[in-house]
């Protein structure tokens, strides 16, 4: 097969594996195995780098997910009640703002997440240099989010936080409060289909256009190898090299004053 058939096939592949996850029963199972996909697919476009910056980067690029730039409110509040104080928050326009938000939502309704969290440009005018430095804003944009909520499955066997999930909700992101305080952003299954989904198209595209075979450009390994970056001998440590450099030299140097001296008493006589 020549490139184009290779990527062709590459795609239908990996849509056959989403296909066959949507059809499991379990929702973490589904949750899981989806993002493990999500996974490999972000390293035919992001092959080297961080798992989060690759991921991340994958999602921002090759994804047609239109709210990933939008920051949840509530757990901006829960970090909030955790890192400031009672007075730094009576002084915070940005917390002023987002429990405003929150508290005038419906505490028994279900809500399209894009109904309640801003976009991340439409508040950062508001944020001090103190909340800036100790809440890192930019880790609480879905994007962000979707990757913490993604170690937690891969790594903790379970869902963060404590949202109530049905299988009805779709693709996309919502909101709702049940009996927290500020409420739970969901990523329900459907929306978890959706993302492989979506980036799989934006791969395929990609793939296309930058004429890159998944299968021959060194994008995967295809050997028999389990360890693939197993180092047969380790290098010395940089101390250690600095510090066989100075006793090299110190070495020198005094192989140069012996010759020196013997230089000079061969002269007197």
């Amino acid at each position: 097969m020549n490139t184009k058939e290779d990527i062709d096939f590459f795609k239908q592949y990996f849509s056959g594996q989403i296909d066959l996850v949507a059809g499991l029963p379990n929702k973490l199972h589904k949750k899981i195995l989806f993002s493990c996909i999500l996974d490999t697919l972000g390293q035919a476009r992001y092959p080297k780098g961080s798992n989060k910056k690759r991921i991340v980067s994958f999602i921002n690029t090759c994804s047609d997910w239109e709210d990933r730039n939008r920051v949840s409110l509530s757990q901006l509040l829960y970090n909030f009640d955790r890192k400031l104080s009672y007075s730094e928050k009576k002084q915070s326009e940005l917390y002023g703002y987002a429990q405003k938000r929150i508290s005038s939502l419906d505490r028994a309704r279900v809500y399209r997440a894009s109904e309640v969290d801003p976009f991340f440009n439409e508040f950062k005018k508001t944020v001090t240099k103190k909340e800036s430095k100790s809440l890192k804003l930019a880790k609480y944009k879905y994007v962000d989010l979707f990757y913490a909520y993604r170690n937690m499955l891969v790594h903790n066997f379970k869902e963060p936080g404590h949202a109530l999930e049905s299988t009805s909700d779709g693709e996309f992101t919502l909101f709702h409060f049940g009996d927290s305080r500020y409420g739970q952003l969901i990523f329900p299954v459907g929306f978890f289909q959706y993302i492989c989904t979506s980036c799989l198209d934006g791969l395929h595209s990609y793939l296309i256009d930058s004429n890159i075979n998944p299968y021959k450009d060194g994008i995967y390994d295809f050997s028999d190898i389990w360890i693939l970056k197993e180092k047969f001998f380790e290098p010395q440590s940089s101390k250690l090299m600095y510090r066989v450099a100075r006793l090299s030299l110190h070495s020198a140097y005094q192989a140069v004053r012996v010759k020196i001296g013997q230089i000079y008493r061969q002269s007197r006589h």
